[in-house]
């Protein structure tokens, strides 16, 4: 009887911890460099949802962005966790709405209780963008536990 009755709570136990990030990087085959922060929401067996906002900065031309991502896991160890990264981005570029589907994958460490950094690598294709439209970046960041 009292196993069943921590049934519950062992269930609980899979649905982690909540996340507030921030990244930056750098889109390789272009040159421009993109700032995140946003929310990564994990659920059951470590997978996740990100919701954010992400900023992308060229020498002439800048476009801001939601993004939406599910994160499943591809590999957990201790402190390490390594995820793909399958999401939609929409936003604007000043004069006309900007859309794209992203994939990647993140790679992150567990540095104390409370603390990870990450690094990550993603491409996407901007649909309605005047430049740039494949997108190849690189970069890395940190989460933070509440």
């Amino acid at each position: 009887m009292a196993i069943l009755a921590l049934v519950p709570f062992a269930s609980k136990a899979q649905q982690g911890y909540k996340y507030m990030y921030a990244d930056f990087g750098y889109t390789v085959n272009h040159g421009g460099n993109n700032v995140s922060i946003g929310l990564d929401l994990p659920n059951r067996y470590h997978h996740s949802w990100d919701f954010g906002l992400k900023a992308y900065f060229k020498k002439d031309y800048e476009s801001f962005f939601l993004v939406v991502r599910y994160k499943p896991v591809i590999y957990k160890g201790i402190n390490t966790t390594f995820k793909g990264r399958l999401g939609a981005l929409g936003g604007s570029d000043f004069s006309k709405a900007v859309f794209a589907p992203e994939a990647g994958l993140e790679l992150s460490q567990t540095v104390d209780f409370g603390l990870d950094f990450f690094a990550l690598s993603d491409f996407g294709y901007y649909i309605n963008s005047p430049i740039d439209r494949w997108r190849i970046s690189i970069g890395c960041g940190f989460k933070v536990r509440f």
